[in-house]
């Protein structure tokens, strides 16, 4: 482990308003083809990038007591496996659109932990949308699954804190940051990623 210094928070900072900033003008630039939901989504995302930005900037607004490790890089519920008894997390090589270098990079492991509960949003999401059911049963359905989601993410988020106290931030406080940071980060990520090879995707990403 090393230690969270500040000008890690800085350059974790910089880099992902950076990543924001380019998103932001791509979304400006559109594209003919993408239908009126996507474009209104891309403008309400547009409005809400300076309060995104915000956000991001409060990891560099103080000093953190945290650690950084190797990190899985890449974790989602695709990466996890049930064995019968036990759960085993797989392809531990990292985002493979990353250079080794950038993989071997010592993070806060709250990072893997914010992509794995957005991978549960995800799949919460998804079952709603491929259930067979009428308007008005999914209108009912949505307040539950939201329900669902905010209790596996919280049950995940806690339960890692217990687990790995040697390698999160003591203060909750300093946990909640890297969290938020972490959601936003990869949020912006995935939106980056769609632009650049699925577009239709935009919908979903957008609205999360």
């Amino acid at each position: 482990p090393e230690p969270f210094m500040p000008m890690h928070q800085q350059s974790i900072y910089q880099a992902a308003r950076a990543r924001l900033a380019r998103v932001v003008e791509a979304l400006r630039r559109g594209d003919p083809g993408w239908p009126d939901d996507t474009c209104a989504l891309a403008t309400a995302a547009i409005a809400a990038s300076p309060d995104l930005e915000r956000a991001l900037a409060q990891v560099q607004a103080r000093p953190i007591r945290a650690v950084r490790i190797r990190c899985h890089g890449d974790l989602h519920l695709g990466q996890v496996l049930y064995t019968g008894d036990d759960f085993v997390v797989i392809d531990l090589e990292g985002e493979p659109a990353r250079p080794l270098r950038a993989r071997r990079y010592k993070r806060s492991p709250l990072r893997d932990v914010a992509a794995l509960t957005r991978s549960l949003a995800e799949v919460a999401a998804a079952a709603l949308d491929g259930a067979p059911l009428r308007p008005s049963d999914r209108a009912t359905l949505g307040p539950w699954v939201d329900a669902w989601t905010a209790w596996m993410q919280h049950t995940v988020e806690s339960s890692y804190v217990a687990a790995a106290a040697a390698v999160v931030p003591p203060a909750p406080a300093d946990q909640r940051l890297l969290l938020a940071f972490f959601a936003i980060e990869l949020a912006v990520l995935e939106v980056e990623l769609a632009l650049r090879r699925a577009p239709a995707q935009l919908v979903g990403m957008v609205t999360e």
